[in-house]
């Protein structure tokens, strides 16, 4: 099957506690996957961009690297990106040497999350000394990072009304620390879980002042970090990216979603989603660990007609859809019209 990302939830279990995740009612006791359950799956991938993980805590998985390296010799990986919560760092560690080992021409992208300085940071993670825990994991990370010039190492803030107001002290402390994170991205707490309150979730004004934050720290970081020719060209995709964002999270659809024709995910019992918002389309048990096999029922296509994702792995891909930069540019110009 051709696509170009895919995601594995590699394992429900994790060792943090985190208020806003919307994992955390997944079953902790389900069977996962194996080892040679994943060569089945990678052998029926004719080739893949981007291998992305999630969990639960990746790390807690033994065989993540054996895993990875499935994946990249088998579909032509180009990058693998692990979110990590920085908790057991020795674990971590051993687990991005050997994946850098075992994937020798593959981009390793690993992200910590920064969701508060100190106990700000415990708070939303729900452990006490996960902020400790998290910079000594950075800075073990990042002595990595010198031996190894393709890994990256970043953070992303998960923003909730929690930590709302001091976002553009958590965007400044990044840009400061030494060694300087590969990138910082920020990322809206949603509404997938029940366990997600309102009190959690912050309104679209308070987004609208976030993305003014963001616009200002990014372009600095867009200036510092590419040729003087691109720099427009860049902020101007950021700033395209940050609309739709804005306007999905107020319920307002502005491009088509594409996820069925680049993307699908691997849950740890081996159900099969388009997308994290819509709900399991099959089980790769069942249909011989071959993606290609399960296909995408109309009730999918229905749905995301009325879908305000605002998650990365799915909004910026579908933004690149020639039809999609039309939509784009038409909503803009009846937005000049109407003003």
């Amino acid at each position: 099957m051709k696509l170009k990302n895919l995601i594995v939830f590699i394992t429900n279990a994790c060792n943090s506690k985190c208020i806003m995740c919307f994992n955390m009612d997944l079953n902790k006791d389900v069977k996962e996957l194996t080892l040679q359950e994943y060569s089945q799956i990678a052998r029926n991938i004719d080739s893949l961009d981007e291998l992305l993980f999630s969990g639960g805590e990746p790390s807690l998985r033994e065989d993540l690297p054996q895993i990875c390296e499935l994946f990249y010799k088998n579909c032509n990986i180009k990058k693998i990106r692990i979110p990590m919560n920085g908790i057991n760092t020795e674990k971590i560690l051993v687990a991005v040497s050997d994946v850098l080992k075992l994937c020798p021409n593959a981009k390793i992208f690993v992200t910590l999350p920064l969701d508060g300085l100190g106990k700000d940071h415990d708070k939303q993670r729900g452990i006490a000394n996960a902020f400790d825990r998290l910079i000594e994991t950075y800075n073990k990370l990042e002595d990595l990072r010198l031996k190894h010039k393709r890994l990256n190492v970043g953070f992303v803030t998960t923003v909730t009304k929690i930590n709302y107001s001091k976002i553009e002290e958590l965007i400044k402390y990044a840009e400061n620390i030494k060694p300087r994170p590969s990138y910082h991205n920020l990322m809206v707490c949603r509404a997938q879980s029940k366990r997600v309150a309102d009190d959690l979730l912050i309104t679209p004004q308070m987004y609208e002042k976030i993305i003014k934050i963001e616009n200002k720290y990014q372009n600095r970081w867009i200036e510092n970090r590419y040729n003087w020719f691109f720099v427009p060209l860049v902020k101007s995709m950021y700033k395209i990216i940050n609309n739709i964002y804005l306007h999905a999270y107020k319920n307002q659809q502005i491009i088509k979603c594409k996820a069925e024709e680049f993307i699908r995910i691997i849950e740890a019992n081996g159900d099969v989603r388009i997308c994290e918002m819509t709900a399991a389309i099959g089980n790769i048990k069942e249909h011989q660990y071959n993606l290609g096999m399960i296909k995408t029922p109309n009730s999918f296509r229905l749905g995301v007609k009325s879908c305000f994702c605002t998650h990365p792995c799915f909004v910026i891909p579908s933004i690149r859809y020639p039809s999609n930069l039309v939509r784009y540019t038409m909503f803009i110009i009846k937005k000049w019209f109407r003003a």
